[in-house]
């Protein structure tokens, strides 16, 4: 059965969809930046959650206050993130799905184990997207004008990384 990896953020949500191998099979995301209210963010998630979301299946969510640095985030931004995190996780249980959280700790090191290593001071987001790349060869992988990524690559890497993690963990509690 395929499960599925998603980097909520309240201004890009991405998902990711691996097959039965633990493979990236079908890349997407959300684009909320230009989209003002909360509870509009939250409409537009409801009909992206339905379109990819039964009964029954596997969904892995980073549990997302474990990844910012205090002092270098607002606690305003946190909650909002929190509070969006849940309505995403609620909106996927709600439509059946067995809904797991995964603390970045623990993607992390499930990732190291596939060789993703993020050296102090290296670059997450770049490096992140550079191993998703390398082991995914069909990556939707867009460029802007001045040959950069588009944001939402970096976001789709995420949800690959967590939905990974999550099924790495998910072979270990099946055979146990």
């Amino acid at each position: 059965m395929p499960v599925f990896g998603w980097d909520v953020s309240t201004s890009i949500v991405g998902f990711c969809a691996l097959d039965e191998s633990g493979c990236g099979q079908t890349f997407e995301y959300l684009d909320l930046r230009k989209v003002e209210g909360f509870m509009e963010k939250c409409e537009l998630a409801k009909s992206f959650v339905s379109d990819r979301c039964l009964s029954g299946q596997e969904h892995y969510v980073e549990d997302r206050l474990g990844s910012f640095a205090f002092g270098k985030t607002s606690s305003q931004t946190l909650m909002k993130l929190a509070s969006f995190n849940s309505v995403v996780s609620w909106l996927l249980h709600e439509r059946g799905a067995v809904v797991s959280h995964i603390h970045p700790s623990r993607v992390k090191s499930v990732m190291r184990q596939d060789g993703l290593v993020i050296p102090p001071g290296g670059d997450k987001k770049n490096l992140t997207l550079a191993f998703v790349r390398s082991v995914c060869f069909g990556f939707p992988h867009q460029v802007n004008r001045k040959g950069n990524p588009q944001p939402w690559c970096f976001d789709m890497a995420d949800a690959y990384i967590v939905g990974r993690a999550g099924f790495k963990q998910g072979c270990k509690d099946r055979k146990s």
